[in-house]
């Protein structure tokens, strides 16, 4: 078992996070007075729906007899009588969930495109900074964590709660989570569908194999310094890039030697795509930012490329076989 030592050191050696700060501003003026309002007779309340009964926001939930947090966003068109994707999203270290709901802009997709989106909240280190267990359980203050029961708990509380498509249940993750992803992907693969990986490598300590085939996307940036797409020292507790893709290679039968399909290839942006036998099964997707660092991808920055909308469309392409 690891201890909470081996876990900060694994964290704070190879990761930085930086926060983006996003402020957001609204207001709603349509012109009337309260004078020009009818008083005299209130129109009747409406009939409660399923849906509006559904308190979207900051959420609870206990898991391991701890008290965990999450965000939770369901579209305005969600109805009960109609099942929809879910999207679970893992910031990085020293991040929260509110700061990737917004740099990310998942809910604003899931608006658009129906589906339901979780931002889950890590745990946090003796410097109050949240992260995610990619070790495995740890050890802390007298009790135990493990942040696949956390992921798998939302997911159950989820499923239970909303009509949720159960095909099309995903996970993203971002730097410290994308490890999470990993590690998740490996061990709990009939949980989800299909995951998304913003520079987080495979740790090194999961099972030879995962769970089954899973359909993956990774993307990095060329030039990211945190979590390089290089090779990295032997002692190193995570594969390098290139290992942590044989290993969904190798998890999905498509042999090592296979050359994949380039579907883009510039001054700005590579990816490739390896096609799996049964199709979508298993199939594997790397995006590559030449020119970026550590950070998400958009089309206004140097990454020239929406992750956000890459992420999207890979799990439109890949529902549960």
């Amino acid at each position: 078992m690891n201890t909470i030592k081996n876990q900060f050191r694994l964290i704070a050696g190879i990761f930085l996070c930086t926060v983006f700060i996003i402020n957001v501003s609204c207001s709603k003026d349509d012109g009337t007075s309260e004078s020009e309002l009818p008083t005299a007779i209130d129109p009747p309340s409406p009939e409660p729906t399923e849906e509006s009964e559904v308190k979207t926001g900051s959420r609870t939930i206990i898991s391991e007899d701890q008290e965990r947090h999450y965000i939770l966003r369901v579209p305005k068109s969600y109805t009960k009588e109609k099942k929809m994707p879910l999207v679970l999203v893992l910031h990085g270290y020293s991040s929260t969930n509110d700061a990737i709901e917004k740099y990310t802009g998942f809910s604003a997709l899931g608006e658009k495109e129906g589906f339901i989106s979780i931002y889950p909240l890590g745990t946090r280190d003796d410097r109050n900074n949240p992260f995610w267990t990619i070790g495995g359980t740890i050890e802390w203050n007298g009790k135990r964590y493990n942040d696949q029961v956390l992921i798998t708990d939302i997911i159950e509380s989820a499923k239970e709660e909303l009509s949720i498509d159960e095909k099309r249940i995903y996970l993203v993750g971002n730097s410290n989570g994308g490890f999470m992803t990993h590690r998740f992907g490996a061990e709990q693969t009939d949980q989800v569908s299909a995951i998304a990986i913003m520079a987080g490598l495979m740790p090194k300590n999961v099972p030879a194999f995962a769970k089954g085939k899973l359909p993956v996307l990774h993307l990095h940036g060329l030039q990211d310094t945190i979590v390089s797409p290089r090779e990295l020292p032997e002692e190193s507790r995570v594969f390098s890039l290139g290992s942590t893709l044989g290993y969904w290679l190798r998890n999905s039968e498509i042999p090592a030697e296979t050359k994949p399909d380039i579907l883009r290839n510039d001054e700005d942006v590579t990816i490739l795509e390896w096609k799996s036998s049964p199709a979508l099964v298993g199939d594997l997707k790397y995006i590559r930012a030449n020119k970026a660092g550590h950070m998400w991808f958009k089309e206004n920055n140097v990454a020239k490329i929406d992750a956000t909308r890459e992420i999207w469309e890979f799990f439109k392409a890949h529902p549960k076989q």
